[in-house]
Order: structure tokens, then C-alpha cells, then sequence
């Protein structure tokens, strides 16, 4: 999923200031409790985003749910978010200090689409490949696409490499397009 400006913008801050205090580690876990506790109560959820619920009365649902056993530093940059109206922040706070902790670590994230699961070793080879091109360490996300045909798809963060047989067959098909048109 997709964070906002605002989101980036702010968990950096957050991560920056954990980091100073040397509470990167147990931040992260708090802040991973907080993601998981939105995951699993979409009541909560819809709870911070309605409108017509007082700011208040949200931060003592999150204080009792989660925040009264939260560290004082994620205690106050979610008031401090509730406060200044920034509710998407907070909802997409966990997901950002995962990726910006991982950035902070070296570690990158690849979505491997594939017609069929990858095997051990092609996905060692893959990995190795990745690290060799990146310069960084690499987390696969793997997901099987049937309607890839054949071959993989990589995405590291904006940069996209398509290998697969759909994509190639897409490619002739426009190519022939064109040679029509001529």
C-alpha cells in the first residue's frame, strides 16, 4: 500500500528522533503492535477516520487499547498526529517505520511475481543477483501470476524489471501494431 507525503514526512521524524534516544528497536515493535492492532479491528479503523468522533475521545480508545503500554515517545506522536488532525498518518504509521528502519538497515524489498513458485535455488540465485545489483541486502516478496505465462517480474522500490513471457508477447503484439500501421 501506498503512504502519503504527510505519512513519510512525519515517521521519519519519528524514526529520526528513536534513533537519537536509541529506541529504534523497541519503537519498532510498538509501532508494529499499533499496525496490527488496525489490521485486525477495522472497527478501530473506521473509528479514528469518522469525522464525528471527537479527537479525544479517539485517543483514549488508542491509550486503552495500546498506548497507556506504549512508550512515552509513541504515546505523544499520536496525540501529537490526533491533535493536528493527521489520522492517515497514524494508520499508516507502522507500515512506513517498517520500510524507513529496513532503508536505515540497508535492506530492501523485492516483489518477485512469477508464473509458478520459484525453487530454492533460483530464489538464492535471484537474491544473490539482487544484492550484487542493489549493493544492499534483499527481502523477497514473492507472488505467483499465473498470467505472467513464463519468466519473473522484479520491483525494487520505483524501478521495475519485466522478464516474463507476458510482456514480451505484449511487446510483438505492439510492434506488429505499428509494422500494420506502415
Amino acid at each position: 500500500m501506498a503512504v502519503g507525503l504527510a505519512t513519510v514526512r512525519y515517521v521519519k521524524a519519528l524514526f529520526a528522533l528513536a534513533k537519537s534516544r536509541g529506541e529504534q528497536d523497541v519503537l519498532g515493535q510498538e509501532v508494529a503492535r499499533l499496525g496490527t492492532l488496525f489490521e485486525t479491528s477495522p472497527e478501530l479503523v473506521a473509528l479514528v477516520r469518522n469525522p464525528k468522533v471527537a479527537v479525544e475521545a479517539k485517543k483514549r480508545v488508542l491509550r486503552s487499547a495500546l498506548l497507556d503500554q506504549s512508550s512515552a515517545t509513541l504515546r505523544d506522536f499520536v496525540e501529537y498526529c490526533f491533535d493536528h488532525r493527521r489520522f492517515d498518518v497514524v494508520l499508516e504509521t507502522a507500515e512506513e517505520f517498517a520500510r524507513v528502519d529496513r532503508e536505515d538497515r540497508g535492506i530492501v524489498v523485492a516483489t518477485v511475481d512469477s508464473a509458478q513458485a520459484l525453487d530454492d535455488a533460483t530464489r538464492a540465485a535471484l537474491v544473490a543477483r539482487l544484492q550484487e545489483t542493489t549493493g544492499k541486502s534483499i527481502v523477497l516478496r514473492e507472488s505467483v501470476v499465473p498470467g505472467l505465462i513464463g519468466g519473473i517480474a522484479i520491483q525494487i522500490g520505483s524501478r521495475r524489471w519485466d522478464g516474463s513471457v507476458k510482456r514480451r508477447l505484449d511487446d510483438l503484439e505492439k510492434h506488429l501494431q505499428v509494422a500494420r500501421m506502415a
